[in-house]
C-alpha cells in the first residue's frame, strides 16, 4: 500500500504544538544565555572592583606602617630633646 504524500505532509495539532515548543525552547535558551552572560559580566566587574580595593587597602596599610615607624622615631627624638632640655635647665 503506497503512502499518500498529501496525508504525509498534513498539518495537525501535534505538528503545531511541536513547532511552538521548539520556538519556545529556542527563545528560553536565548533568554537563559543572555542572563548567564550578564551575570558573568557583573561577577567580573565585581572581582575587578574588589581587586582594586584590596590593592588600595594594601597600599594604605604599607603607608601606615611606614608612617608608624616614622612616628616612633620622631617620638624618640622628641624624648631625647626633652631630656636634654630638662638636664640643661636643672
Amino acid at each position: 500500500m503506497p503512502i499518500d504524500k498529501r496525508k504525509f505532509m498534513d498539518w495537525n495539532l501535534n505538528t503545531s504544538l511541536g513547532g511552538v515548543t521548539l520556538i519556545s525552547m529556542i527563545a528560553g535558551g536565548a533568554v537563559a544565555w543572555n542572563n548567564y552572560q550578564r551575570d558573568i559580566g557583573e561577577l567580573q566587574a565585581w572581582a575587578r572592583k574588589r581587586g582594586r580595593r584590596d590593592c588600595r587597602r594594601k597600599e594604605v596599610q604599607s603607608t601606615l606602617n611606614v608612617q608608624g615607624g616614622d612616628l616612633r622615631v620622631m617620638k624618640e627624638i622628641l624624648q631625647g630633646i626633652e631630656a636634654t632640655q630638662k638636664r640643661t635647665t636643672s
